[in-house]
């Protein structure tokens, strides 16, 4: 590492805040650690503090800091274990991420044209030389509008700092053989293409040196080189700035640190806090409504939901099939956050009869509650006029939102699933379930929670719902991989229970009646 690089290095920790300066300051005498930060430093992609308190990076540095003293010494040994760390983290994160690896067919070509050209210099073909490492130079650059998802980024911005380096080396190549041939337009386009790569201005200006000596007098290299050094200049009074904006940023966050924080809570403060908010809750969710239908259980667990508690269902089988008894069910539901018994010894023909039927006594249990503290809302006052005028005519309001539109027939016919189309079953399950939640044809809902064990590992829980009824949960390190994964297992619930069916046929005009399974006959 070169002392500019170590001053640099000692501005950005400078700058940094003091949860970071603690974090770093046992690892700096290590140079595998002072190189792993310079990267950061020179990446722009994220901020510095981003990179160090990533989760995986974070662990590798931890990993240095509890490496035994002699893997500390600075020789063959620090740089055989930094270099097996940093296969290791790149290897974590490329696992992480196995979909986005770029296929290698893109540096094979460019391997190949570099020692193609590498050769042809060495036979002074400067023609075919130049001609090789403008291939590779090609291979590279698509290699890397690949690696940024077919956009084109400037060399000066690519994260891949060796790949930055593959490339100017592979320019300075091409204007050396400019050099050669004395072909002019050649070693000022690539020449320029030094000069606009940052930190690369001693390579350009090797580079233009190089011309002058074959034309001293020519003022499209004087011009060049007047180009480069205004460039240098602006970058060093940009990164004088940035130093300043930085100071002065790290005295307003050491100024805000000093003013008294709060007292911290007790523990009996934080259960009474934690207890106002659940309450809160209560008090201000609407109660799911008072249908008389079959979507009781799915208008109660969106309300469980809402207000962050859980319903516990427990069905149990009061018959014996081998004596010839009719079916019967008993089923006992209970809140999970509170242990309150909300209904229990409701009777029924089927475990999903029976379920509908405790779930509208939690209801009714609910409304009563709730009417007797005098805590209904404005959205429950309305509602209660409304259904106490239904029942009044004898004529109970009907389910309207809570029941999936693509099921609501008229009372006499039968309830068909809905038919997904053959372009639609191109989609991935968790899009397709989105699309069909946002057509109402079903209910698709996915609750995440962060169950990460510590500060190093990122975890997170996924709980899938398919019209209101719990169906699958899935853990996983971010919160859209859990999401897709339990997506899977919700989709494939949704055509078990007949609610989805494959169609393919022509048109609507040729549609027919029947109904086609959607895992066969």
């Amino acid at each position: 590492m070169t002392s500019e690089d170590m001053v640099r290095l000692r501005t950005v920790l400078g700058a940094s805040d003091k949860q970071t300066q603690n974090f770093l300051q046992p690892l700096l005498p290590l140079r595998g650690v002072q190189e792993l930060l310079m990267t950061f430093v020179r990446d722009s992609s994220r901020s510095f503090e981003d990179w160090v308190w990533d989760p995986q990076v974070r662990q590798t540095l931890l990993q240095m800091r509890d490496a035994e003293p002699h893997s500390h010494a600075q020789g063959r040994d620090l740089d055989e274990w930094y270099s097996r760390a940093a296969q290791e983290r790149l290897a974590a994160m490329t696992l992480q991420n196995p979909d986005d690896v770029t296929p290698p067919e893109f540096l094979e070509e460019a391997d190949t044209a570099q020692c193609y050209g590498k050769v042809k210099f060495k036979e002074k073909n400067y023609y075919a030389a130049k001609n090789a490492f403008l291939k590779s130079i090609q291979a590279v650059l698509k290699h890397q509008q690949s690696e940024y998802y077919g956009k084109t980024v400037p060399a000066a911005e690519w994260d891949d700092l060796d790949m930055q380096e593959r490339y100017v080396t592979l320019c300075n190549n091409v204007a050396i053989c400019g050099i050669k041939m004395k072909d002019l337009s050649l070693i000022n386009e690539y020449a320029a293409k030094l000069r606009l790569m940052e930190h690369r201005y001693n390579e350009a200006n090797e580079v233009v040196d190089r011309a002058l000596t074959f034309y001293p007098d020519k003022a499209q290299f004087l011009n060049l080189r007047k180009e480069i050094e205004a460039a240098e200049r602006k970058q060093a009074i940009e990164q004088a700035e940035l130093s300043e904006i930085r100071a002065k940023q790290l005295q307003a966050v050491m100024t805000a640190s000093t003013v008294a924080e709060p007292p911290a809570l007790t523990q009996e403060q934080r259960e009474e806090q934690l207890k106002e908010e659940v309450q809160k809750r209560i008090d201000t969710t609407p109660l799911p409504t008072r249908e008389d239908d079959m979507f009781a259980a799915a208008r109660l667990n969106v309300y469980f939901m809402k207000i962050k508690q859980r319903m516990i269902v427990d069905i149990h089988s009061r018959y014996n099939a081998d004596m010839g008894e009719e079916p019967k069910f008993e089923c006992t539901i209970v809140n999970g956050a509170t242990g309150q018994v909300l209904a229990t010894g409701v009777l029924g023909a089927s475990k999903k009869i029976v379920k509908n039927e405790a779930c509208k006594i939690v209801i009714e249990k609910l409304w009563h509650d709730k009417e007797a503290a005098g805590k209904l809302t404005p959205e429950d006052q309305a509602y209660l006029e409304r259904f106490e005028r239904a029942k009044a005519s004898g004529q109970p309001l009907k389910s309207e939102a809570e029941a999936p539109k693509a099921h609501q027939t008229d009372d006499n016919g039968p309830q068909y699933p809905v038919r997904v189309s053959w372009l639609e079953r191109q989609l991935q399950p968790l899009p397709l379930l989105n699309q069909l939640t946002q057509r109402g044809s079903l209910q698709a809902r996915f609750d995440i929670e962060d169950v990460s064990p510590n500060k190093e590992v990122t975890e997170f829980k996924c709980t899938g719902f398919l019209n209101g009824e719990q169906i699958a949960t899935g853990n996983a390190i971010s919160k859209k991989k859990a999401k897709v994964e339990v997506a899977k297992q919700v989709l494939a619930a949704a055509y078990e229970k007949n609610l989805l069916l494959v169609y393919d046929g022509p048109t609507e005009d040729e549609e027919g009646t029947d109904q086609t399974p959607a895992h066969g006959e």
